[in-house]
């Protein structure tokens, strides 16, 4: 399930009443007073069906879930593995590792990847002066997910610049990285 999205989890027991049926999350006994799920039985003329709904989803609602039928012949169980996805976190530790007059290597590392593979990191960077009427326009380098690292080309020397961060997956772009700024080398004559 996307993270926000409601989900259903549904198991049908089979069996002579009276029929129980009990959730657990984990191994742990689901509490149904909470607000975060609604929980229906319905009788049917074979037994019971129970659905555990969980109105909205978040990270920490991915696990194993667990539905136990029993009566006075036996008991089974059926686990369900719930995982939710979700954008990537930012990348962490951002930084410029090296630079000259005309060039930036930087590097960063994995985020979280919200249970979906990364696809891409997209660099944002652009020139940070303050100066009135300076073309600060944003430039956009897409990177393949394989790599934490680039070299950033075609700067301007003695330039102050700011750079961030987002990683994408299939569920769409994260938040960016916190800013880093640099600023590169003068050209020697």
């Amino acid at each position: 399930m996307k993270k926000g999205e409601s989900a259903s989890l549904r198991c049908q027991a089979v069996g002579d009443q009276p029929l129980q049926i009990q959730w657990f999350k984990d191994k742990q006994l689901l509490d149904f007073k909470s607000a975060r799920y609604d929980h229906y039985e319905t009788k049917t003329e074979s037994g019971v069906t129970s659905e555990l709904l969980i109105r909205t989803t978040e990270r920490f609602d991915g696990a194993l879930y667990t539905c136990n039928a029993k009566n006075e012949y036996g008991s089974e169980e059926k686990n369900i593995k719930l995982v939710i996805y979700e954008v990537p976190e930012a990348p962490l530790d951002v930084r410029v590792t090296g630079y000259d007059s005309r060039s930036a290597s930087l590097t960063w590392t994995q985020p979280y990847n919200g249970n979906s593979q990364i696809e891409n990191y997209i660099i944002h960077f652009w020139k940070s002066d303050k100066a009135f009427g300076t073309n600060n326009r944003l430039n956009e380098i897409k990177v393949n997910s394989r790599s934490t690292v680039y070299n950033l080309k075609g700067l301007e020397p003695g330039t102050l610049y700011t750079l961030n961060v987002i990683a994408s997956n299939k569920i769409g772009y994260g938040e960016p990285s916190q800013s880093y700024y640099f600023t590169t080398n003068d050209e020697s004559m």
